[in-house]
């Protein structure tokens, strides 16, 4: 199934609103602001599909203009099935001058048999600033299917003003078991990705609150410029790693007083 999400938000007499809002089956975009006077800008991407099946493709476009508050959330897990040929996702994410986007989905959990590449091109405003993060897991531990997945393939991407800050590239091939060893996995079967640009800040202090927050978990945190902190977390369950990244992020806003 191709499926798209188109997504475009303005600011409206100081408030982030959707200009224009488009998805197919099997996504649904919903408002979840509530009462928030249009600080921010509250999406759920839901899904009427049990997960991502064979021969998806699927396809996300986001653009924030100038001065706009956005946080995309996710309904679920991301389930992969067993598959053939594959499936993929492709992201493209344009945000605006002093524009913030928040981007942290649920984990994802390979099925046996499960084949899946996933793009995400992320494009910034010098003044703008993001919070993306993704994680992956090895599988239905319950149903005995740790890493019997055929591959995971991830490709991030992040520019400001066009200009290449950095690009994370994941490959798991189950069969090739070295991944789980030294260097890699080092033992561990969940692996998570979070990244916050911010070029209007001296993230030094932020860097040292989430050094803190993670000195009891296999965690690296690195300054990668100025404008840029990647972080990288292994553990056993999702939901540890999932609530730690909320928990970063929320440091990261409370310093930006974003609501």
């Amino acid at each position: 199934m191709n499926s798209t999400v188109d997504i475009l938000a303005i600011n409206k007499n100081g408030c982030t609103v959707l200009k224009d809002l488009y998805y197919s089956p099997p996504f649904r975009i919903a408002n979840i602001s509530g009462n928030r006077n249009g600080k921010m800008l509250r999406l759920m991407q839901m899904s009427s599909s049990p997960g991502v099946l064979e021969g998806d493709e699927y396809r996300i476009n986001i653009y924030l203009e100038k001065d706009c508050k956005v946080s995309l959330e996710t309904q679920a897990y991301q389930r992969l099935y067993k598959m053939k040929l594959g499936a993929v996702q492709h992201a493209e994410i344009e945000i605006g001058e002093n524009s913030f986007f928040e981007y942290l989905p649920h984990p994802t959990v390979p099925h046996a048999g499960a084949s899946f590449k996933s793009s995400v091109q992320l494009n910034l405003h010098s003044s703008a600033s993001i919070v993306y993060g993704e994680i992956f897991t090895c599988g239905r531990k319950l149903c005995q299917e740790e890493f019997l997945f055929n591959s995971i393939h991830s490709d991030i991407s992040i520019k400001v003003d066009n200009k290449l800050l950095v690009k994370e590239r994941l490959l798991i091939n189950p069969s090739k078991k070295s991944f789980i060893g030294m260097g890699l996995l080092e033992g561990h079967t969940h692996q998570g990705s979070l990244f916050i640009a911010d070029g209007q800040i001296d993230l030094n202090i932020l860097t040292d609150e989430i050094r803190g927050l993670l000195e009891n978990y296999e965690a690296g945190v690195t300054k990668v410029t100025s404008q840029l902190i990647a972080v990288r977390i292994l553990g056993n369950k999702a939901e540890v790693l999932f609530e730690l990244f909320k928990k970063i992020s929320m440091l990261y806003k409370n310093l930006r007083k974003y609501e």
